[in-house]
């Protein structure tokens, strides 16, 4: 969309951010093999699609936010089972 809207520098901004989220699922899904689990892919959250540039921004905000309270308590979790491996892997992901 941003594209149709001559938004170059917005545009790659959120490309260079779409590759760098595929890396970290990526990294995500390779130790949830290595701990021997099933990664459960199709229960995503919901994506919202919006025609006006600041309701994308904040829904992309949200989006943010809801991330970092679930890498927070995902590595709480990895704390308390002392699986220091994915806690790592978890505070490496910006």
């Amino acid at each position: 969309m941003c594209e149709n809207w001559n938004y170059k520098q917005l545009e790659e901004m959120i490309q260079k951010r779409a590759i760098a989220e595929r890396i970290h699922a990526e990294k995500l899904i390779a130790r949830i093999l290595f701990l021997e689990r099933k990664q459960i892919v199709s229960k995503l959250n919901k994506i919202i699609i919006d025609a006006e540039l600041l309701n994308i921004r904040y829904h992309d905000y949200i989006t943010e936010v809801l991330a970092i309270n679930s890498y927070t308590d995902s590595i709480n979790v990895a704390a308390e089972v002392v699986d220091n491996n994915t806690k790592v892997l978890l505070e490496s992901i910006p």
